[in-house]
């Protein structure tokens, strides 16, 4: 679910149904958890898709050590590594 919400043009954030010029409407997304959104999920995976979301680039990780997070490098418990 969406909270609609305007956006004047110098940034401010207004209730969608006051009527200001210049405005462009947008949607904020409902606050949510992922463990919410993806029950059941391993919290590695939480962890992993949590670490691919975040917002500030800065913050976030690169190609190179996001295929180094331990979802991606730990063996899954009871399947047959070595099989071809």
């Amino acid at each position: 679910m969406c909270l609609p919400g305007v956006v004047s043009s110098q940034g401010q954030l207004f209730d969608a149904d006051e009527d200001r010029p210049g405005a462009v409407q947008l949607l904020r997304p409902k606050k949510s958890s992922l463990g919410h959104r993806l029950p059941g999920a391993p919290p590695v995976l939480i962890d992993f898709i949590s670490s691919l979301l975040t917002i500030d680039p800065d913050m976030r990780p690169d190609a190179t050590t996001a295929l180094q997070h331990p979802f991606l490098t730990t063996p899954l418990p009871g399947l047959d590594h070595d099989a071809p």
